[in-house]
């Protein structure tokens, strides 16, 4: 599947590849097709072909160079950098063309054929090492390092031909053509970019990117060139030309990979991330509404079940207090002697129930209580109250089941008297009942219960203080006695009647708070304001 997708994407590619070998094969089987031009002739299609090369070689190394801080792609460098090598050394070599302008030194075959085995045999080496350069971002390749390298051997390369003499064997001979030295060498540049081409087919394998078989392709159309430079007779001739187009082919596949690799795979990828995120975001999108719509649900189907819950405690609570506020008014009665006088031990047994069905009451109460919890502060009943009169009352009535569990109980409500303070009378009763059954549960025998009210702050805000002798909370509880469900010590409980208080006191607009300490017992405290005050958000 992936190579019928390489040949629908790089057709011109590989009929450029089929065309050149169907060439070299043709001019391999047929030397007698090589033709000498007229050299004006030869030399400007030279000139034109060779400064094409230049240009290409320059662009390429341009592009890798200027992309490298981005992409990282140490191969892309080095190959760039050795173009520039290359191309520098092409430069040398056209201008040393003979029948152009003396460059320097007299122009020859010889002299240009020098520089040109130069920037082959350099070519071929480079091209086998990048093999050898890792092309992701983790290359440690260092650039100004690989730029010096490369300007160094066209510098290198110059000295040698211009200025060394007999350093360097004869490449053309006028009259003999190229010498066994000079066809040798081909052959050797032949074999190096045969090495590359191998290594990148490999690497093509190995990874399949598609630039590696295009390399691959640029090896073997510069194959062909050098070739074609062991079988030229006249540096004007027919082969001579066709191996400086291949050369000029190679360029430019070589070219097309880093641009591909350098500049379009980026903005490629970059397209396609857009693309991929497009549609993530369509589907995250749809997502959303998905999730948005079964949250919705979800809190519909939670609402409904809150409010059965709150029904079904409703209704429980309701139909199992009628019955039970019966059964303490006949036992009460007993108690008084209705039915006959009692023995001491009936008697206490008789306390014993009372005192049970009492707790009991007040559960169920406490359940009434959270069923309703919920509801704003339009339930609450406000009015105008005597404070002083209002506490006094709730303790007097209190004060006697104080007395049978044997605890002593005291209230203090005189700095009140004469204040009027708003609130609701049922609800403040059942705060302070709740703090009284709390307080009764940890009281022992003997114990006291205090209560203390009084105007606190510049605002005169209504302020009860509720005491017991109890066992002090510990420390690391205190601050969670009046979540749901949480008790204020080993006694057994809802655990929702401190969390009631704290319903009622922020319904005033007020606040409740505990303290206790080890052998000092435990003192609530609530305050409500003397007017009205907004409930918080």
């Amino acid at each position: 599947m992936r190579y019928t997708s390489f040949v629908k994407d790089q057709k011109y590619f590989l009929i450029t590849i089929c065309a050149c070998s169907v060439y070299f094969v043709v001019a391999c089987l047929t030397p007698e097709i090589n033709h000498v031009f007229e050299p004006g002739t030869y030399l400007m299609l030279h000139g034109m072909i060779e400064s094409v090369s230049i240009v290409i070689a320059l662009m390429s190394f341009g592009i890798t160079w200027h992309s490298y801080p981005q992409a990282k792609n140490g191969q892309n460098l080095f190959l760039g950098c050795a173009v520039l090598a290359v191309g520098l050394m092409d430069i040398l070599h056209t201008l040393s063309y003979q029948g152009l302008p003396d460059f320097i030194t007299p122009n020859t075959a010889d002299k240009a054929a020098k520089f040109w085995v130069f920037a082959r045999l350099a070519g071929g080496v480079l091209y086998a090492a990048a093999a050898f350069v890792a092309f992701d971002k983790k290359s440690s390749i260092k650039p100004l390092t690989l730029l010096s390298l490369a300007l160094a051997l066209p510098v290198v390369s110059f000295f040698l031909v211009i200025f060394g003499g007999g350093l360097i064997p004869s490449m053309f001979l006028p009259g003999e053509g190229l010498t066994p030295l000079k066809i040798g060498l081909e052959y050797l540049a032949t074999a190096l970019r045969l090495a590359a081409a191998l290594l990148f087919l490999r690497l093509y394998f190995k990874t399949s990117e598609k630039h590696f078989l295009l390399f691959t392709g640029a090896m073997t159309v510069s194959i062909y060139s050098e070739l074609l430079f062991t079988m030229y007779k006249s540096p004007y001739d027919l082969f001579n030309l066709a191996g400086h187009i291949y050369k000029l082919i190679a360029f430019l596949f070589i070219y097309l990979v880093l641009f591909a690799t350098s500049v379009k795979k980026p903005y490629t990828e970059l397209a396609a991330a857009k693309k991929k995120l497009r549609d993530y975001t369509s589907s995250l999108e749809l997502k959303i509404r998905e999730r948005t719509r079964d949250i919705a649900l979800k809190n519909s189907e939670l609402e409904n079940l809150n409010r059965l819950k709150s029904e079904f405690l409703a209704i429980c609570s309701h139909d199992m207090k009628s019955p039970l506020q019966a059964n303490l008014i006949l036992l009460e009665g007993l108690l008084e002697g209705l039915e006959g006088e009692l023995s001491p031990e009936q008697r206490k047994v008789l306390e014993g129930i009372i005192t049970n069905e009492e707790e009991l009451l007040g559960l169920i109460r406490n359940l009434l209580d959270y069923a309703r919890k919920d509801e704003a502060r339009a339930t609450l009943n406000l009015s105008e109250v005597d404070a002083c009169a209002f506490l006094e009352e709730w303790a007097g009535t209190h004060s006697m089941i104080a007395r049978k569990r044997g605890i002593n109980f005291s209230s203090n409500a005189k700095s009140l008297e004469g204040m009027k303070f708003y609130f609701d009378k049922f609800k403040v009763s059942q705060l302070l009942g709740n703090l009284f059954s709390n307080a009764l549960k940890f009281t022992p025998n003997g114990g006291d219960i205090m209560i203390l009210a009084y105007p606190a702050g510049k605002d005169k805000w209504l302020t009860v203080d509720f005491f017991n002798s109890g066992p002090a909370i510990p420390a690391d509880r205190l601050s969670a006695v009046f979540d749901k469900y949480t008790t204020s010590g080993e006694a057994e409980g809802t655990g929702l009647g401190l969390n009631i208080c704290k319903t009622i006191a922020e319904q005033h607009g007020g606040a409740i708070w505990a303290e206790s300490e080890e052998g000092s017992g435990t003192k609530f405290t609530f305050t409500f304001p003397s007017a009205p005050r907004p409930l918080p958000e």
